[in-house]
């Protein structure tokens, strides 16, 4: 019987990851990854078989965080008004700098982890933004 998965344990290599990446691009090692983490080597490779699975998990959880507010249904207004706050909590993070330096030290070093996080993030975004219905609504002047 498999185990339940701890989600606390995910999110503590992701964590690690991202602060890894940002600091050592794709130099960072999985056995640094578990150490900050605080589990062992083989629960990274058990939740992330390579550091690809890594950087499209930190990207999807992302997207997912800023793209949150355009699944709610609600007012064009109160959804928008959400959305504005979430972008403007991302762009005044203390850990911006380091999340877009660890995305460019990854993208030299291998284009293929830069695609995979392209079409996790951004190109989620964008079509989770252009769904159907979504340019459809109108919001009313005030």
């Amino acid at each position: 019987m498999a185990r339940p998965v701890d989600e606390k344990k995910s999110e503590a290599i992701l964590d690690a990851a991202a602060a890894l990446f940002a600091d050592k691009g794709l130099q960072a090692r999985m056995e640094e990854i578990a150490q900050l983490a605080g589990v062992s080597k083989q629960t990274v490779y058990n939740r992330f078989a390579s550091k690809l699975e890594i950087a499209e998990a930190l990207a999807k959880k992302r997207v997912e965080d800023v793209t949150a507010p355009l699944k709610v249904d609600g007012p064009p207004e109160a959804v928008l008004e959400a959305l504005a706050f979430t972008l403007l909590n991302r762009v005044c993070a203390a850990d911006k700098v380091g999340s877009m330096r660890g995305v460019a030290l990854v993208s030299v070093e291998a284009p293929e982890i830069a695609r995979a996080i392209y079409a996790a993030g951004p190109r989620r975004s964008l079509e989770a933004r252009s769904r159907p219905g979504w340019r459809n609504r109108r919001v009313r002047a005030g």
